[in-house]
């Protein structure tokens, strides 16, 4: 049950970040100063945490919290990928 609380507390306090620096690379078209090892990291563990939460008995809530975050920094790392690849 602490568990899921923080890591709700995580994910409200995170996304936002993650949801303001996707419209910032967006309006930028570059995604220069961004670290590719921690987007990458972040990625890899909401990633791995979704698979898992799959095949272990998991709340709905959680795994939504994992897809979610997963997609969004999904999304950072393609930004990561068009962007440099145009520069």
């Amino acid at each position: 049950m602490i568990i899921d609380i923080l890591g709700w507390i995580a994910l409200i306090v995170i996304m936002p970040s993650a949801i303001f620096q996707v419209v910032k690379n967006f309006h930028r078209k570059s995604t220069k100063g961004f670290s590719l090892v921690m987007a990458a990291s972040v990625f890899i563990g909401l990633f791995l945490f979704s698979i898992v939460s799959f095949f272990e008995p998991t709340p709905v809530p959680t795994i939504v919290q994992f897809v979610v975050g997963a997609v969004v920094w999904g999304i950072v790392l393609l930004q990561m990928a068009i962007y440099r690849k145009n520069n």
